[in-house]
């Protein structure tokens, strides 16, 4: 993670570690995990930093009742997706904008699937942690523990690793401001495709290009990520954010170096989710 003493504010953590992730479930509508015969579900499991969490400005209305998500930091039932979503991290941090409130972009995404005839059903299971590095998400890692977890928990419903569809990422600002190698990133990313494959999933892993903060992208992640889904392993070209940045696409933030517009706004959230649904379209062929 940042180090404070060497790097700008991180802008990407969150403060209530300690319950793990978003887990109020208040208001919340429960349904049933079992599948339904001749219903087409997906099954996400989100991970990364912030921007595959909580951390887009305003709450995405999930228009689908069958847009589902697992209370992985709760009790680990489903249930239907409201926002903010039920597992990233995520605190009321005091960004402009807290009155709108901060979501994810997932449901919006689970709604595309569904509208565009891809899915029926899509249930996510989101275990991202804002402020990680690779490594944090590593086996050796302080978080590395959370992607066990949502295969754990979606056994526990039902789901075997072999059912999960695709894995959706968003992992890289942190490792870009660290000066993490291309090497080092591709190290442990193929460090965590080892942990997930040994627990019997079968399918994508689709990155994101996410690496935009204080105003620059970085260019050996973005070759980092190129390379990982170029080497045959599993790993798939997801949105790329790092075109959709500025103040059209990104909101304004804490004082600090340069715009401080990190995270996504409506509008960004909204290219974004567009972008996964092309991304996801083309590498799941549906």
């Amino acid at each position: 993670m940042l180090n404070p003493a060497t790097a700008p504010p991180n802008l990407y953590a969150f403060s209530n570690l300690a319950s793990g992730g978003y887990n109020v479930l208040t208001g919340l509508t429960q349904v049933s995990p079992a599948l339904v015969a001749g219903q087409r579900t997906a099954i996400f499991i989100c991970e990364g930093q912030s921007v595959a969490g909580d951390h887009c400005q305003g709450l995405y209305n999930v228009q689908s009742l069958n847009v589902h998500q697992v209370g992985v930091m709760a009790d680990n039932n489903l249930y239907r997706l409201v926002e903010p979503m039920l597992g990233p991290t995520f605190t009321i941090n005091g960004y402009v904008g807290w009155n709108s409130g901060y979501g994810s972009m997932w449901g919006q995404v689970g709604d595309l699937l569904i509208s565009a005839g891809s899915y029926d059903r899509v249930i996510f299971c989101n275990v991202s942690v804002g402020g990680t590095t690779v490594f944090d998400q590593s086996p050796a890692g302080g978080f590395g523990h959370r992607l066990p977890l949502a295969f754990n928990t979606l056994n526990k419903l039902g789901y075997y690793p072999s059912q999960v569809t695709a894995i959706l990422t968003h992992i890289g600002e942190s490792d870009g401001i660290n000066g993490t190698s291309s090497a080092t990133y591709q190290l442990y990313r193929n460090q965590s495709m080892s942990v997930a494959r040994n627990f019997g999933f079968t399918g994508p892993w689709f990155m994101a290009n996410s690496t935009w903060a204080y105003d620059v992208s970085s260019s050996t992640i973005q070759g980092a990520i190129a390379a990982l889904v170029a080497n045959g392993t599993g790993f798939k070209a997801g949105a790329n954010s790092d075109n959709f940045v500025g103040a059209t696409y990104r909101y304004a933030e804490i004082a600090g170096p340069g715009s401080m517009r990190v995270h996504p706004n409506a509008t960004g959230r909204d290219v974004i989710a567009n972008d996964w649904l092309t991304k996801i379209k083309t590498g799941l062929g549906v």
